[in-house]
C-alpha cells in the first residue's frame, strides 16, 4: 500500500493511496503435471499515482506581461498580470493495471515460457484544455479523460 503525497496539489487533494497485490502459484510442487517439470500461474493488480503537473500548478500565477508601457516622465512600465486561472480541484492521475501470467518449463528443460495478458487503464489525465478566450486565457488545466492498453506478451 502506497499513500503518496506532493505540495504541487491543493491542500484537499496533496496525498493519495495507491494499494496493490500479487499472487503467485507454484502448480508442479503440490501436483504431477506430466509435460511440464515447472508452471507457476501468477496475478497481479494495483495502482499508482501521477502528479504530473508544475510547482503551484492549482494556483493563479503572476508574471511579467509581454507589453511595455510608457509613462509621463519618459520611463517604461513593466506590468504584472495573471498568468494561468487556477484550479484548486486537481487531482492525481490514477493508473490501474490487472495482470494474469504463466511461467513454465517443460520435461526435460527443453522449452521454456512466460505468457501474459495484461489491461492498463489511467483515469483523470492532468490535460490542458481550451477555454473562451474572452475570459483572458485560452486554456486551463484539469483531469479529464481516461487512456486504456491491454496486450498479451508471449515469450518462448
Amino acid at each position: 500500500f502506497r499513500r503518496d503525497g506532493v505540495s504541487k496539489f491543493a491542500q484537499n487533494n496533496r496525498y493519495g493511496f495507491f494499494p496493490s497485490f500479487a499472487l503467485a502459484w507454484n502448480v508442479h510442487s503440490s501436483t504431477d503435471l506430466g509435460l511440464f517439470d515447472e508452471l507457476k500461474l501468477r496475478v497481479g493488480w494495483g495502482q499508482i499515482g501521477n502528479h504530473g503537473i508544475g510547482s503551484y500548478g492549482t494556483l493563479s500565477n503572476y508574471g511579467v506581461s509581454p507589453n511595455l508601457y510608457g509613462n509621463p516622465d519618459g520611463r517604461t512600465n513593466v506590468p504584472i498580470a495573471l498568468q494561468n486561472v487556477a484550479n484548486p480541484d486537481l487531482t492525481w492521475e490514477t493508473t490501474e493495471q490487472k495482470n494474469f501470467g504463466a511461467d513454465f518449463t517443460t520435461t526435460n528443460g527443453k522449452i521454456s515460457g512466460t505468457i501474459d495478458v495484461y489491461e492498463k487503464k489511467t483515469k483523470d489525465l492532468l490535460q490542458n484544455v481550451n477555454i473562451p478566450t474572452s475570459s483572458g486565457f485560452s486554456n486551463i488545466l484539469v483531469n479529464q479523460g481516461e487512456i486504456s492498453n491491454k496486450g498479451l506478451e508471449i515469450s518462448i
